[in-house]
C-alpha cells in the first residue's frame, strides 16, 4: 500500500490538467498547514518551489528533531512536493498564525489557476488549541473558528472556486467557516474537507446551514478515531485504512491510498462507542457540568503528563484511571471521568472495551433485580 508521500512519487508529474484535483491532493494542502512559515512569511505570496528554497534554509532537520511527529511529518513531506510538476507552481498566500492562551490558530491559502485551497491548521503542541476541542462541546463558535470564518470571507472574494480543508482541529474550523461564510462566497465552494476533525453540536448540526453544506461535505476519519468521532457530523463519512495503530491512526502520514483514491476500511467498535458515549453525556448534562468535567479532564491529563494527543500512552492512561479512582466518592464527575478513560484505554486495547461493557450491562441487570 502507498501513502502521501508515495503519491508524489507516482503523480508528481502529473498536472492538473492530467490527473485532476482529487481527495489526496487536498490531504496534502491540509497536512501543509502545520508548517511555521512565521520566518519566511516576507517572501509570500510564491510558489510551493520558491518558498521551499526559502523555508529549508531557516527550518533545518536538526531544527524539528524535538518537535512534535506532526510537524516532521509535514515536513517530509514539503520536501517531497516542493518540486514536482503537480505541486510546484502552486501559490502559497496570506499565512497566518496566531496562539494565546485562549485560541490557537493557523491557514494559508494555495492558489492555482481559477480555484484556492484554503488550508486550517489542527491542534498543535499549545494547550490552548486542546482546550478549544474540548470547548466545542459547548461553544459556538469558539475563538478559532471566528477566525477561521473571518480568513474565508476575506480571502475568497477574488477567486472563482473555492476548496477549504483540514486536518484534526483544522477539519472543523474548515465546516465551520463554509457553514458561517457569506451567502456569495458560500455558493462558490466546491468542497470542504475534513480530515478527521470533530464534529458540531447538535444545534449546528441540525440547522439549516449545516444541512443545507452536507452535499460538499468530505469527511474522512481513519479505523480508529478519537478526535473524528466527537460530536455530530455529516453521516456519509468516508474510512480510511490505516498501517499505525489505536489513535496513532490520527496520523494523516499513516493513511493508506491506492492512486488518487483512499483505501476504504470499517470503522472500529470503539470508535463507535465512544462516539455514542460522548454524545449521550453532552445531551444529558448541563452546560455548568459540562464544563466541570472538561476542567477535571484537564486536570487529569496535567497531573499525567499528557500534552497533546502525541504524548498519550498506555502507561498514562492507566495513569489517569488510577487517578481517578483516588478521586473522592463526592466528586460529581468521578464516573464520568472513569468511564471516559476506559474507553480511551479500550481505543488501545479492543479487548478491554468489550470487558467494560460487558461489566456495564451486568451491573444493570443486578440493579434491576435488587429494585
Amino acid at each position: 500500500m502507498a501513502n502521501f508521500i508515495d503519491y508524489c512519487k507516482y503523480y508528481g508529474d502529473k498536472d492538473f490538467n492530467e490527473v485532476p484535483f482529487n481527495d489526496v491532493d487536498a490531504l496534502i494542502l491540509a497536512e501543509l498547514s502545520y508548517l511555521n512559515f512565521s520566518e519566511v512569511i516576507s517572501i509570500l505570496p510564491n510558489t510551493i518551489e520558491n518558498v521551499s528554497k526559502a523555508y529549508f534554509s531557516v527550518v533545518t532537520n536538526e531544527k524539528i528533531k524535538n518537535k512534535l511527529n506532526v510537524y516532521k511529518y509535514a515536513h517530509n513531506l514539503f520536501g517531497n512536493v516542493k518540486n514536482t510538476l503537480r505541486f510546484k507552481d502552486i501559490i502559497m498566500t496570506n499565512y497566518s498564525r496566531i496562539v494565546d492562551t485562549e485560541k490557537q490558530f493557523g491557514a494559508i491559502t494555495f492558489e492555482y489557476n481559477d480555484w484556492i485551497y484554503i488550508s486550517y491548521e489542527g491542534t498543535n503542541e499549545y494547550m490552548s488549541g486542546w482546550r478549544e476541542d474540548f470547548d466545542l462541546s459547548n461553544k459556538f463558535p469558539v475563538p478559532s473558528q471566528t477566525l477561521a470564518i473571518g480568513y474565508l470571507n476575506k480571502e475568497a472574494k477574488k477567486h472563482k472556486k473555492i476548496y477549504v480543508g483540514g486536518h484534526s482541529k483544522g477539519g472543523n474550523l474548515a465546516v465551520a467557516a463554509a457553514m458561517e461564510a457569506e451567502d456569495n462566497v458560500k455558493k462558490r465552494i466546491v468542497t470542504v474537507y475534513d480530515f478527521d476533525g470533530p464534529g458540531m453540536r447538535e444545534k449546528e448540526f441540525l440547522s439549516k446551514r449545516y444541512q443545507q453544506l452536507i452535499p460538499k461535505i468530505k469527511k474522512f476519519t481513519p479505523e480508529i478515531s478519537l478526535v473524528g468521532m466527537l460530536l455530530y457530523s455529516t453521516p456519509n463519512y468516508f474510512v480510511v485504512q490505516s498501517n499505525m495503530k489505536g489513535i496513532l491512526q490520527h496520523h494523516a502520514t499513516s493513511w493508506q491510498c491506492f492512486g488518487s483514491y483512499f483505501v476504504p476500511a470499517t470503522q472500529s467498535e470503539s470508535s463507535i462507542v465512544f462516539s455514542e458515549e460522548t454524545k449521550d453525556f453532552i445531551k444529558n448534562n448541563s452546560e455548568e457540568d459540562i464544563r466541570e468535567f472538561v476542567a477535571s479532564i484537564f486536570e487529569i491529563l496535567k497531573k499525567s503528563n499528557i500534552n497533546n494527543t502525541e504524548t498519550v500512552t498506555l502507561k498514562k492512561i492507566v495513569t489517569c484511571i488510577n487517578l481517578v479512582r483516588k478521586l473522592p466518592a463526592t466528586s460529581k464527575t468521578k464516573d464520568k471521568l472513569f468511564k471516559l478513560f476506559n474507553i480511551l484505554l479500550g481505543l488501545y486495547m479492543p479487548n478491554n472495551l468489550k470487558k467494560e461493557k460487558k461489566k456495564e450491562v451486568k451491573k444493570k441487570e443486578t440493579s434491576k433485580k435488587q429494585k
